[in-house]
């Protein structure tokens, strides 16, 4: 099996290996600096997206929009796209969300 990828991907474990190794080199103050702003998820039917990650996951509809939600600080937009089928291991595995006391919020 042979993987083409783009000469970026290949220095991108280097790259990150070295940075981690520099003395001083804090990866929390990184981590600070960057700010998650947005993730596009594929659905059949945007609203009802919508309406579930406001009802399940207590995320705000956005305002004059039917397609996207802020989660707690990060839009999540729903890109309308007809099923497929499966991804066979090509699309996101999943999303995480962390609560408190999960048991309250279920």
């Amino acid at each position: 099996m042979t993987l083409n990828l783009p000469p970026v991907a290949l220095a991108l474990p280097v790259l990150t290996a070295l940075f981690v190794a520099m003395p001083g080199a804090s990866t929390n103050a990184v981590a600070a600096d960057a700010e998650y702003h947005h993730v596009h998820i594929t659905s059949f039917a945007p609203a009802v997206s919508v309406r579930w990650y406001t009802e399940h996951l207590d995320c705000q509809p956005i305002a004059d929009r039917d397609d996207a939600a802020d989660c707690h600080g990060v839009e999540v937009t729903f890109v309308p796209q007809s099923t497929q089928g499966g991804t066979q291991g090509t699309g996101v595995n999943h999303i995480g969300f962390s609560y408190l006391d999960l048991t309250a919020k279920m």
